[in-house]
């Protein structure tokens, strides 16, 4: 009996803690619920856990089948309740974008995010600078060959090394922040105008840089990288998010990229309202961009490019891993509306 008590629970638990994270996740039990320790970092592979105890429940329908041939639907409830629990947690809990771009005439914007771990490579390089040839670059913890150089040397080494001109490009960083993270660095196409520093009141733990641009027809970018969800450091991690989110608020015009260290559905991401993720329109295993040791369908989706809601459309979105860093690039082409 105890023991029955104690398996409906854990079915009703986990049953009620699905139907939230997919369809409720904008309320304030599950912003609160989905920063917390433990259930954070298990949401982070949602997919993996789902589809372990997706496998449990079939295991168990097949040895229930197979001990009586004859048992009913209604006699397997307790193995189906977490078959259908896990489906849902599996296509439901990420939120897709329909992409509506198909002319290959149009004029396009070409961004690309990859947290370079400072490990950026040439394949790297001439896959972003040559074939992509992206216009916007940010790659959060880029900095230079040693602690305190100037990322810019570097970055102008490995574009000359490649045949890439380096005066056509704009390059950035962001201000130290303390530690041993480097800081963000972002490169801008000179063909999009000049752009300015704007200041900010404060920065995530890693780095946030501002980048306004002189042309009206050119956006505005913010690069940042985020704190982790790490034991010591979860309240910074949560700060981090909720000022990623009221920053967004507030620049809505803008597009906000780099390493966010969670995914959609992690605490404050979830009141995210006036941008869109551009990896929203790939199918939810496409999107990962960190655990390189798993198969794609299971590595969490922590970068993204944040694109402004009913400004942009995404024509084509990719996701690239090359040797050295532990993330995968984020490679987006995305199109202004007028």
């Amino acid at each position: 009996m105890v023991k029955n008590i104690i398996k409906v629970s854990i079915l009703f638990v986990y049953g009620v803690f699905v139907l939230i994270h997919c369809f409720f996740y904008q309320t304030k039990l599950h912003i609160y619920l989905s920063s917390q320790m433990f259930l954070a970092q298990a949401i982070a592979f949602e997919i993996l856990i789902a589809s372990f105890i997706l496998v449990f429940a079939l295991l168990d329908l097949w040895k229930r089948k197979r001990n009586d041939k004859q048992l009913s639907w209604k006699e397997q409830w307790y193995p189906l309740s977490y078959l259908v629990f896990s489906l849902c947690l599996i296509f439901f809990s990420q939120s897709y974008q329909r992409s509506a771009i198909t002319q290959e005439d149009v004029k396009s914007l070409k961004i690309v995010e990859l947290n370079a771990e400072n490990t950026l490579n040439q394949d790297a390089v001439r896959e972003i600078f040559v074939n992509f040839q992206a216009d916007i670059i940010v790659l959060p913890e880029f900095a230079g060959k040693t602690k305190g150089a100037d990322p810019k040397q570097r970055i102008i080494e490995l574009l000359q090394k490649s045949g890439i001109n380096e005066f056509d490009y704009h390059f950035f960083v962001s201000d130290e922040t303390g530690g041993n993270i480097a800081p963000v660095s972002v490169l801008i196409k000179k063909s999009l105008g000049e752009y300015r520093v704007r200041p900010l009141k404060r920065q995530t733990c890693f780095g946030t840089i501002y980048l306004q641009a002189v042309k009206e027809d050119a956006p505005d970018i913010i690069g940042l990288h985020t704190c982790p969800p790490l034991p010591l450091i979860m309240d910074l991690w949560r700060e981090d998010l909720e000022y990623v989110v009221d920053l967004m608020t507030k620049e809505k015009n803008a597009i906000v990229l780099g390493d966010f260290n969670a995914n959609l559905r992690h605490g404050a991401l979830n009141q995210i309202t006036t941008h869109f993720d551009g990896l929203s329109t790939l199918l939810f295993y496409q999107r990962g961009t960190w655990g390189f040791m798993l198969p794609k369908v299971f590595r969490t989706s922590i970068d993204h490019v944040f694109l402004p809601k009913d400004q942009y459309v995404v024509k084509q979105a990719m996701i690239r891993q090359f040797e050295g860093p532990d993330h995968a690039g984020i490679f987006l082409e995305v199109v202004r509306l007028l």
